[in-house]
């Protein structure tokens, strides 16, 4: 809409100055003069190549140029500006999605470190824990204290199978797998001779992993609140010229 009113008063502009300065001007002998005229005083500043004279010649241009920046040029203006406004709350929004995923991650796994036992028996279900076999029923302390037990067994289990996979395949004992079996003979000798209480083990553990997600939540909660502050139009104004 914009575009066509502002070729109408191209096309009135061109013809006002072909009929005031046709008989009076010599630089405007026709009406492609006048059109070139217009176009040299609605695009540009004006090269100075042709000029008008009549007062009445001068009124109306200045008329029809104020009106046709008035239609294009401010418009333009103002729907740039929204756009660029535009574009950078979408950038705004897309940099505080990744710290805001980052929150909720740590918020579920201090959630979970605190409110889920099956969090601590990853690799173990708890029907395990339940086993029938078994001659007596766990009950709460005892039922966790097992499912860590277990973790820490699958654990060292991982660990033997891969480098028992590697001894295979080479025909050698990598020094690591030596120090793990010392190290796994050592905790269980110490266990035995010792009577280690393994839910306070358990237990500790568990305080030391709350400690720890909780920190990591205060973190990502401290870091998405300066990224979320909603800019104000001094800093739009100091990235503008940036930019």
């Amino acid at each position: 809409m914009s575009l066509t009113l502002y070729f109408v008063v191209f096309v009135i502009m061109s013809y006002g100055v072909y009929y005031f300065e046709l008989e009076s001007n010599a630089e405007i002998n026709s009406l492609f003069d006048a059109a070139w005229f217009g176009f040299e005083s609605l695009a540009t500043i004006g090269y100075g190549d042709v000029t008008i004279h009549k007062p009445v010649t001068k009124v109306f241009t200045a008329i029809l140029v104020l009106i046709g920046f008035c239609i294009y040029t401010l418009p333009a203006s103002i729907i740039g500006s929204a756009i660029a406004m535009r574009l950078q709350e979408k950038r705004q929004k897309i940099l505080c999605l990744r710290p805001a995923a980052n929150l909720f991650q740590k918020i579920w796994r201090f959630y979970a470190v605190t409110h889920i036992p099956d969090y601590w028996a990853k690799y173990v279900s708890i029907e395990k824990a339940n086993n029938p076999k078994m001659n007596r029923k766990l009950q709460g302390k005892e039922k966790y204290t097992l499912l860590f037990i277990c973790k820490l067994s699958y654990l060292v289990a991982q660990k033997r199978f891969k480098y028992a996979n590697l001894v295979h395949t080479t025909g050698s004992v990598p020094l690591q797998y030596v120090i793990l079996q010392k190290k796994t003979e050592l905790m269980n000798t110490a266990i035995r001779k010792h009577k280690i209480d393994i839910y306070k083990i358990y237990k500790r553990v568990k305080l030391l992993a709350h400690t720890m997600r909780d920190c990591k939540r205060l973190v990502r909660a401290n870091k998405l609140r300066p990224e979320n502050k909603p800019e104000t139009k001094t800093d739009f104004v100091s990235e503008s010229k940036q930019l």
